[in-house]
């Protein structure tokens, strides 16, 4: 999604009295625009959430994060994973 469209989204639902935001997918924090979204969303008072694979931080902390534990049994993504928890919980 484009930036213009995301935030012509964003300013529709809040019109329609919505505060929350999901953001979700394999792996959300891909999306170019991921981190102004969040910026944008918090400084509108939205909540963000992300349900994520875990294997990749935003620069900027969302207000909930659900990580998919499937991958927790991949060595090599469980180092991704606790790298984005520690991150995420401001232990990096």
């Amino acid at each position: 999604m484009i930036w213009p469209v995301f935030k012509s989204v964003v300013n529709k639902f809040r019109k329609d009295g919505k505060d929350e935001v999901s953001f979700f997918g394999g792996e959300p924090t891909v999306w170019k625009y991921i981190n102004e979204a969040v910026f944008y969303l918090k400084r509108l008072k939205i909540q963000v959430n992300f349900f994520t694979n875990g294997l990749i931080h935003s620069d900027v902390s969302p207000d909930c994060v659900l990580i998919n534990v499937y991958n927790i049994f991949d060595k090599k993504k469980k180092k991704l994973i606790k790298k984005t928890i520690d991150f995420y919980r401001g232990e990096e």
